[in-house]
């Protein structure tokens, strides 16, 4: 999904391991279309460079947001139980501008 959103909030980074043994900066972003009051809300991953940029709320953004299912199998007394699969939703920001809302501002 490429649209135009509002920021509502942004979580400070924090580093995290990857599978390879090193670290990348994490933060979680959410943010709203743009139209009205309602409309719809995605809270996201920032990971990297996107993830140490700050953004503050009611910044207008362009995003490319990935969506991902990811199947899970809860553990039962410490053993997953393949008989109870659960899917969570995964949402990463592919791309974030900030965009000018008017000739004043530089970035």
């Amino acid at each position: 999904m490429k649209a135009m959103f509002k920021v509502i909030a942004q979580t400070q980074p924090v580093a995290v391991q990857k599978q390879d043994g090193s670290s990348i900066q994490k933060a979680t972003i959410v943010i709203q279309e743009l139209g009205g009051k309602y409309d719809n809300s995605f809270a996201a991953t920032l990971l990297g460079n996107n993830a140490t940029t700050k953004f503050t709320p009611g910044d207008v953004v362009w995003a490319a947001l990935r969506f991902q299912a990811k199947d899970y199998h809860p553990k039962v007394n410490g053993v997953a139980d393949a008989s109870k699969t659960e899917y969570l939703q995964d949402i990463m920001v592919q791309e974030i501008v900030k965009m000018a809302l008017d000739n004043t501002e530089i970035f």
